[in-house]
């Protein structure tokens, strides 16, 4: 399994795939398994991301979440970006992850296109 630090903390990531990164974002009480059957499809053309956020899944677990969850998840997608050095990366976020999605593009516009 593979993980990366942020705060600390060690968070789960599953890459699959070929191609152009594709970033898939679980909502708010999911993980990255609801992605599974999709990434196995999307790989075909793709290389798939797949991130439990803290307190989700695999990755470390939180005392409590911050009342800014959207954005401190969207620093964690940022971290893990910049640590796998990708850019140009499409986005597609479920719920909670939408907004995330929405928060990493404003934040850091740099590492997305799409």
């Amino acid at each position: 399994m593979s993980y990366y630090v942020y705060d600390d903390k060690k968070i789960y990531y599953y890459e699959t795939g070929s191609g152009h990164p594709l970033l898939l974002l679980h909502g708010n009480t999911a993980s990255s398994k609801i992605f599974a059957q999709i990434a196995e499809e999307y790989s075909k053309s793709f290389k798939v991301i797949l991130i439990d956020f803290l307190g989700h899944g695999l990755s470390d677990r939180l005392e409590k979440f911050p009342s800014d969850l959207w954005f401190y998840e969207a620093q964690q997608v940022i971290a893990f970006l910049r640590f796998k050095q990708y850019t140009d990366v499409y986005i597609i976020g479920s719920s909670g992850g939408a907004i995330v999605a929405l928060n990493v593009a404003l934040e850091a516009p740099d590492l997305v296109k799409k």
